[in-house]
């Protein structure tokens, strides 16, 4: 009874009280590749040194592709690439632990991204197990959201953040992407995705309903290696036409 309260009160598109729709700049625009190349160039030469927040942007650069076929001339790049990604994405989400607003946003996104990858990256290493063990970053990455019994304060297992990532790209297939109903209804917290039972979480995937007509949706598909990433494009001003 206490979940379905929960479900009737959570699973509604209403406007949400106090909900909070003013987003700041990086949040929404489109994401850049830069941020992860300055990333991969900086850990090159600091790999025992904490990323600086500088290298962390609110809103995740483009996810790489995982070649997928090993004979491929580009094989060892990309899975390089997606590696790094993910312990990039790791780094991310451990810096963004805090509860302010345009974090718990940022969160979301992040959760999103390394969710999608991670499980993407840990079925091929599946199938290619000899894979693992060819580099202790290969390792880290591919155990990332595993509970490590020694770190009792949980500092690099992602199991639960990775859990969140999960459920909340469920809601995006289901909302076919649009971040801005998510960020609308500041209920969806990591609290909300990791602490309730699959049933509920079933339940309020199921009740979402899009209006039976035709619709333009503002944030778009970004082409890059996670199936769930968007952004929203920039609404550049038209150039007036003046009459000869």
């Amino acid at each position: 009874m206490v979940e379905d309260d929960k479900l009737r009160k959570w699973g509604r598109f209403g406007v949400v009280k106090n909900a909070q729709i003013g987003i700041t700049g990086k949040i929404n625009d489109e994401p850049s590749n830069e941020y992860f190349s300055n990333y991969k160039s900086w850990i090159e030469k600091n790999i025992s040194i904490d990323v600086p927040e500088y290298l962390v942007p609110l809103n995740p650069p483009p996810v790489p592709f995982l070649q997928q076929d090993v004979s491929s001339v580009d094989f060892l790049q990309s899975f390089n690439d997606v590696t790094e990604y993910i312990l990039y994405a790791a780094e991310a989400c451990q810096r963004l632990r805090v509860d302010e607003e345009i974090n718990r946003r940022s969160r979301l996104r992040w959760f999103s991204v390394l969710a999608d990858i991670y499980d993407e990256y840990k079925s091929f290493i599946a199938k290619f197990p000899s894979l693992k063990s060819s580099s202790p970053r290969v390792t880290k990455a591919s155990e990332i959201a595993d509970e490590v019994k020694k770190d009792k304060l949980k500092r690099t297992a992602l199991a639960k953040e990775v859990m969140a990532g999960r459920r909340i790209n469920r809601i995006l297939k289901e909302l076919k992407g649009q971040w801005h109903i998510i960020d609308f209804l500041d209920f969806i917290t990591k609290d909300l995705l990791v602490n309730n039972s699959q049933e509920f979480f079933d339940n309020l995937v199921r009740e979402i309903r899009w209006p039976m007509m035709d619709i333009t949706f503002p944030y778009k598909t970004l082409s890059s290696g996670s199936t769930y990433q968007y952004y929203l494009p920039s609404l550049e001003p038209q150039p007036l036409l003046l009459d000869d």
